[in-house]
C-alpha cells in the first residue's frame, strides 16, 4: 500500500474531460466525442478520471459557471486546470460543424505546466466521425498519459570540497640513487 501511495504524489490529477465549446450544429455531436475520449482514457488505465457531468459539477463548485464558454481556448482550460487542483489536467473537447464536416480539437492542458500536454485536431465527415477518430484519440491519450508522470527533481551532487594543502600531491624523485661501490 505504501508503493502506491508513493507513486500517486509523482502523477497529475485528476484528469477532467470536458466540453470546452458551444459551437452551433455540434450540440448533439460534441458529447459522443467528448465520451469517446473519456472512454479511450479508463481503457488505458489513468487514474482519478473525471467525466464532462463530474468535471463540470467541479468547476461549478470551484466558482466557474460553465467550461462550454472557453470556446476551446489554452488560456481558459489553463484556468479550469488551475481550479480543479495544482497537479489537475483538463482535456478540453471543442467541436465545430461546417455543412457536413466535423472539426474537431482535443487539448490537454496541466495546472503546472506553460505548455499543452498534447493537442489533437482532425476533421471528418459527419457520419464517419467515430472510425475516423479511432487511431487518433488513442494516440492523443497515449501522449496525455506519458504526460501526467510528473519528473522527479533530480538533486544535485554535493559540491567538492576545495583541496587543501594536505592534499596536494607530494614531489617524488625519480631518478634513482647512485649505487655506491663497495670498497675493497
Amino acid at each position: 500500500m505504501q508503493l502506491a501511495l508513493g507513486q500517486a504524489g509523482d502523477v497529475r490529477s485528476p484528469v477532467a474531460v470536458v466540453m470546452t465549446s458551444k459551437r452551433p450544429g455540434a450540440e448533439t455531436v460534441a458529447p459522443k466525442i467528448a465520451a469517446r475520449v473519456f472512454d479511450s482514457f479508463k481503457r488505458e488505465s489513468v487514474e482519478g478520471l473525471l467525466n464532462d457531468a463530474a468535471g463540470a459539477k467541479e468547476l461549478r463548485a470551484a466558482g466557474f459557471s460553465d467550461p462550454k464558454s472557453c470556446q476551446g481556448t489554452r488560456a481558459c482550460l489553463s484556468k479550469l486546470a488551475i481550479l480543479l487542483g495544482p497537479k489537475a489536467v483538463v482535456v478540453g473537447v471543442d467541436v465545430g460543424k461546417v455543412g457536413k464536416t466535423l472539426a474537431i480539437h482535443l487539448e490537454a492542458v496541466a495546472a503546472d505546466r506553460e505548455e499543452s500536454i498534447a493537442t489533437l485536431d482532425i476533421s471528418s465527415s459527419l457520419n464517419e466521425w467515430s472510425d475516423a477518430m479511432s487511431a487518433p484519440i488513442v494516440v492523443f491519450v497515449r501522449d496525455v498519459k506519458a504526460g501526467l508522470e510528473l519528473k522527479k527533481k533530480v538533486e544535485p551532487p554535493p559540491p567538492t570540497p576545495p583541496l587543501t594543502v594536505a592534499d596536494a600531491p607530494k614531489k617524488t624523485e625519480l631518478t634513482p640513487a647512485p649505487k655506491e661501490e663497495p670498497v675493497g
